[in-house]
C-alpha cells in the first residue's frame, strides 16, 4: 500500500516537472531563464552581436535615406490633416487613434518638412528591425535573431512604409514589442517570481492592445500568438490563464479610454464599414469564390514574398526571385517545425503569427493591397531567419540567405528610383504655383487630393482653389453641374484642371467637367506628371 502511495505521488509530480523542462530555454548566453546569472561570468558580446549592430545600423540608414525626397501622397497628407484636430475627421473617421495622437503631438515640430514629419514612421521602422533581432534571440538563439533582422532590414515593403506618414510602421513595431515580451515571458516563466510573471503578462497585454489600437488588422498576428499558446496548453497553461484574466481589466480600460477621448463615434463608423463590407475605396470579403480560386497564386506569388520583394513588380527577374523566396520559406517552415534547439511554444508562436493572418487577409482585402500585411512582415522575417538558422546543413542556410537577401536588396533599390514618386504632388503644386495668376480657378478632382496639392501649392491673391464636392462618392453629375461646377468656371478667365487618371472615373464618372471645359474653353496646355500610384494630369484652359 505504501509503495502504491509513493508511485501515485510521483505521478502527480511528473506533469509539473515536464512543464518546467519544456519551457526551459536552450542557453544562448550566460543568462538562463531566471533573473539571476547561472555563473559569475559576465555576458560579453559575441561576433553575432556585432553583426546584429551592423545590420540594425544599415537598416536605419536605409529607412532614413532620402526621407524627404518623394512627395507626400494623398494618404500621407490625409493623415496630417486628420491629426490636426481631435474633432472632425480625426483618424480618417474610422482608423484607431494611437498613431493619430502621436502624429498630433509631433506635427508642431515637424509639419513644415516632409523628412521631419516622416520620422514618425522611420524611427519605428528602424526600431522594429532591432527588436526582431531581440525576438529571434530570445525565442531561439542569437544567430536566428541576426538572420531575422537581416531579412527585415532589406524587406522593400517595410522600407517603403518606414518612409510614409501612415500607421503601418508603428503597428509593426508594437506587434514586434509584444513578440519580444512574450518571448521573455516564456523564457523566464519557470524561475521567475510571481511579481515578474504578472509584470511580463501585463506588458504583453499592453503591447498587443497598443498594436490593435494603431491598426485593427494587428489583431491577426496577435491572434496567431494566442492560438499558439492554446495549442501548447500543457506547457503554457499558467501563462494562458494569467493572460486570459488580464483581458477583463484590459477591455474595461480600453472602453473607458475610447469614450473618455470621444472616440466612440468613430468606433461606430468602423462598425458600419465592416457591416457594409467596405467603403468607397476599399471592400472586404468581396468576391469570395474568386479569391478562394486565386488563393494559391496570391499566397505564393504575392503575399508570402510580398514584404521582401514587392518592388520587383517591374523587374524581368521577379518570377525566379519569387519562386526562390517561396522555396526558401517552405524549407524554413519545415526546418523550424522540426528544430530541437527551441521549445515547442516558441516554434508555434512564430509559425502561426507569421502564416495564420495571410489567408485571412487574402480573403478579406485581397492580395493587391500589401500595406495591410505590414504587421506580418516582422513575423515572416522571424520565420525565414529562424528557419534558415535551424537548417541542419549550414551551406543551405548560406544559400537560402543569398536567395532571399539579394532580390530584397534589388527590390529596395527599385523603391529608391529618384525619378518616380508615388504621386507627384510636389512637382504639380510647384508647376501650378509658378504659372497661375490673378483670376485663375484651380479645380482638383478629389477633395483628399486637394490636401496633398495644397501642401506644395503657394497660394496667391485672386487665385481660387476648389476641390470637387463629395456627394455620396460621386463628384460631378448632371444634377450638380448647374449647382456647383458651372457657377464656378463660367466667369473664370483661366481654369486649371488637375486630376489623377487612376481616380478620374470615380470623381467624374461621365467626364462631364472635363468635357464642358473642352467644349467651352480653349485648351492651352496639358502636362502629365508620372507617379507609380497614379499619373497626375494638369490641364490649362483659357477663354
Amino acid at each position: 500500500m505504501a509503495k502504491k502511495t509513493r508511485r501515485d505521488a510521483s505521478r502527480r509530480q511528473r506533469p509539473a516537472d515536464e512543464t518546467s523542462s519544456r519551457l526551459q530555454p536552450v542557453p544562448v548566453n550566460p543568462l538562463e531563464a531566471g533573473d539571476e546569472p547561472v555563473s559569475a561570468t559576465p555576458w560579453r558580446p559575441t561576433a553575432w552581436t556585432w553583426i546584429a549592430v551592423a545590420v540594425v545600423v544599415a537598416a536605419t540608414c536605409l529607412r532614413f535615406w532620402d526621407l524627404g525626397g518623394k512627395s507626400l501622397w494623398f494618404d500621407e497628407a490625409l493623415s496630417i490633416a486628420d491629426s490636426r484636430s481631435f474633432q472632425s475627421g480625426f483618424g480618417s473617421g474610422f482608423h484607431p487613434p494611437v498613431f493619430y495622437y502621436l502624429l498630433h503631438a509631433w506635427l508642431p515640430f515637424a509639419e513644415s518638412s516632409d523628412a521631419l514629419v516622416r520620422l514618425i514612421a522611420a524611427v519605428p521602422g528602424s526600431l522594429t528591425v532591432a527588436l526582431v533581432y531581440v525576438a529571434g534571440w530570445r525565442l531561439f538563439n542569437e544567430r536566428a535573431g541576426v538572420l531575422s533582422a537581416a531579412v527585415l532590414a532589406l524587406a522593400s515593403l517595410h522600407v517603403e512604409y518606414s518612409q510614409e506618414v501612415r500607421m503601418y510602421a508603428l503597428t509593426a513595431l508594437f506587434v514586434t514589442v509584444a513578440t519580444v515580451v512574450l518571448a521573455e515571458l516564456l523564457r523566464r516563466w519557470p524561475l521567475a517570481s510571481t511579481g515578474a510573471k504578472w509584470g511580463l503578462a501585463v506588458a504583453y497585454t499592453a503591447a498587443a492592445y497598443l498594436a490593435i489600437a494603431t491598426h485593427y488588422l494587428a489583431v491577426l498576428p496577435i491572434a496567431g500568438q494566442a492560438l499558439a499558446l492554446v495549442i501548447c496548453w500543457r506547457e503554457t497553461r499558467e501563462i494562458v490563464i494569467r493572460l486570459a484574466a488580464l483581458q477583463i481589466p484590459a477591455v474595461i480600460g480600453l472602453a473607458t479610454a475610447v469614450f473618455a477621448l470621444g472616440y466612440g463615434r468613430r468606433i461606430g463608423v468602423a462598425t458600419d464599414f465592416l457591416v457594409n463590407m467596405g467603403g468607397v475605396n476599399q471592400t472586404i470579403f468581396s468576391e469570395p469564390a474568386a479569391r478562394i480560386l486565386a488563393f494559391p497564386r496570391d499566397f505564393f506569388f504575392q503575399v508570402l514574398p510580398g514584404p521582401s520583394l514587392k518592388w520587383l513588380v517591374i523587374a524581368w527577374y521577379r518570377i525566379p526571385a519569387v519562386i526562390g523566396f517561396d522555396i526558401v520559406a517552405a524549407g524554413a517552415v519545415y526546418a523550424l517545425s522540426r528544430a530541437s534547439t527551441s521549445t515547442r511554444p516558441n516554434r508555434w508562436i512564430v509559425l502561426l503569427s507569421a502564416l495564420l493572418p495571410l489567408p485571412v487577409l487574402i480573403l478579406m482585402v485581397g492580395a493587391e493591397q500589401l500595406r495591410f500585411y505590414i504587421s506580418c512582415a516582422p513575423m515572416i522575417a522571424l520565420l525565414v531567419g529562424a528557419g534558415l538558422e535551424a537548417m541542419p546543413i549550414k551551406w543551405l542556410t548560406a544559400l537560402g540567405l543569398i536567395i532571399v537577401l539579394v532580390p530584397s536588396s534589388l527590390a529596395s533599390w527599385w523603391y529608391f528610383d529618384p525619378g518616380m514618386d508615388k504621386q507627384p504632388w510636389r512637382r504639380v503644386g510647384t508647376l501650378v504655383s509658378e504659372q497661375c495668376r490673378d483670376g485663375d480657378t484651380i479645380l482638383v478632382n478629389e477633395s483628399h487630393q486637394t490636401i496633398a496639392f495644397k501642401r506644395y501649392f503657394i497660394a496667391k491673391e485672386g487665385v481660387d482653389l476648389e476641390p470637387y464636392p463629395e456627394v455620396g462618392g460621386v463628384r460631378i453629375t448632371v444634377d450638380n453641374m448647374n449647382k456647383w461646377f458651372l457657377p464656378l468656371v463660367r466667369t473664370s478667365r483661366r481654369v486649371w484642371f488637375v486630376r489623377m487618371a487612376a481616380t478620374a472615373s470615380t470623381s467624374d464618372p461621365q467626364g462631364l467637367g472635363l468635357s464642358w471645359l473642352k467644349e467651352n474653353m480653349k485648351l492651352q496646355s496639358r502636362i502629365k506628371e508620372p507617379g507609380y500610384n497614379g499619373d497626375v494630369e494638369v490641364y490649362l484652359f483659357e477663354r
